[in-house]
């Protein structure tokens, strides 16, 4: 399947004020691909700044978000958590959550 910025940008995209955003999620879209949008000339160079910014600043919440939701769970929800993941990842040794630093 080929990749069409073009379609990509007129049919799946918006504006929410100067930052660009995917219809489907309302979040900003990967930086590879605004900077396709960019490389196109579909988005200004401030247009660009102004999403790689809000990106950068809404991952960065999320990551909060995740980290006290995880801290906030319940011990079967943890323990429920860590049996899913010992299943998927039953090769690896130890995983590790990234954000949290939790082990399985």
């Amino acid at each position: 399947m080929t990749y069409n910025t073009q379609e990509k940008f007129e049919t799946n995209t918006y504006f929410d004020g100067d930052v660009i955003r995917w219809i489907s999620n309302n979040s900003v879209p990967p930086k590879d691909i605004v900077e396709q949008f960019f490389e196109n000339g579909f988005i200004t160079a401030e247009q660009k700044e102004y999403a790689d910014n809000t990106r950068d600043i809404e991952t960065a919440q999320f990551i909060e978000e995740y980290k006290k939701a995880q801290a906030n769970r319940t011990p079967a929800q943890i323990e429920a958590e860590k049996a899913a993941v010992r299943e998927a990842f039953y090769s690896w040794e130890n995983p590790i959550n990234i954000f949290t630093g939790e082990t399985y």
